[in-house]
């Protein structure tokens, strides 16, 4: 069956009234399947909504022996987003509703509106993640070319240690294409520039004029096929061959912190909330729930 009405807001995705519109939406976009093949005879399966199963039961004649019944069985979520849910279908539909449209924080408002358990959204929030990894690193881009500006910047994500400047967390190296907005953020170990030029030579064709700090790890961009262009943070000034301030990264930066869970995030969901911002940012609200569920369809297919 193929998707269709897929453009939808977060008002639209809370109408789903009840399992079977939810079940419906799933189907159209390949999260599970209403149709399979037996497993042991090969006859056609049709999905049982009420028990969400494959069953056989017919009867199978092998040579002269009397017919036999087949007791082929599986679950209709086997393999799926769904694999080891016991939630009502509707109510996950309307959690990634709530999470592809909301910021956080979010944990409170989603519990009490769905009834759910701390832990419980705490583990569909880590599923999401997942997907959100997935999708992006399928689409994953380079930007760039010759005629392009990309301007990058690495940044520290996380919170001051104590009452001193440092800050423990992950660095990040994010680089934003100026006529379309494309951009990336790729969490490092370290900012050397090994690492950093590793990024940049994956993440950006060479040729692109490249805005970047005047961070000594950049130096060797020229080196590699890159117009750099530097802007002293310091001081506020730029290149004395542009024009141009290097804000549309900062200005990402403020949405990525915002974005992000409010009292810290944990080592391994770190990656998680980027791939989500980048999701996010990527897909136009309407077209959320579409892509969102394409992809789960993609990362866990259905395995009757």
């Amino acid at each position: 069956m193929a998707c269709s009405g897929c453009n939808m807001s977060l008002c639209e995705c809370l109408e789903k009234k009840n399992d079977e519109e939810a079940m419906d939406f799933m189907i159209e976009h390949g999260v599970i399947k209403d149709s399979t093949l037996c497993g042991r005879c090969e006859g056609p399966l049709k999905l049982v909504r009420g028990s969400m199963r494959f069953q056989c039961g017919k009867y199978i004649r092998k040579g002269k022996k009397a017919p036999m019944k087949c007791c082929f069985t599986v679950s209709g979520k086997k393999g799926t987003f769904f694999g080891n849910c016991n939630l009502p279908m509707l109510t996950v539909f309307r959690f990634v509703s709530f999470l592809l449209h909301l910021k956080p924080p979010r944990h409170t408002l989603v519990k009490e509106e769905l009834r759910m358990s701390d832990s419980s959204v705490v583990n569909w929030y880590s599923c999401c993640r997942e997907v959100f990894i997935y999708s992006i690193q399928q689409d994953s881009e380079v930007i760039g070319g010759e005629g392009l500006t990309v301007e990058i910047h690495e940044a520290k994500f996380g919170k001051s240690k104590n009452s001193s400047h440092i800050i423990e967390g992950h660095w990040v190296l994010g680089g934003i294409e100026r006529d379309t907005g494309k951009c990336f953020l790729v969490s490092v170990a370290q900012r050397d520039s090994a690492t950093l030029l590793a990024v940049v030579k994956e993440k950006i064709r060479p040729g692109t004029t490249i805005i970047s700090d005047c961070w000594k790890a950049y130096n060797c961009l020229q080196e590699e096929g890159y117009v750099n262009l530097t802007v002293n943070h310091t001081y506020n000034f730029v290149d004395s061959e542009t024009c141009d301030i290097s804000d549309k990264v900062e200005g990402t930066w403020q949405e990525v912190h915002s974005s992000r869970p409010k009292y810290g995030v944990r080592n391994g969901n770190f990656v998680g909330y980027l791939a989500e911002y980048l999701f996010k940012r990527k897909y136009p609200r309407q077209e959320r729930i579409h892509h969102f569920f394409r992809a789960a369809a993609s990362l866990y297919p259905p395995q009757y």
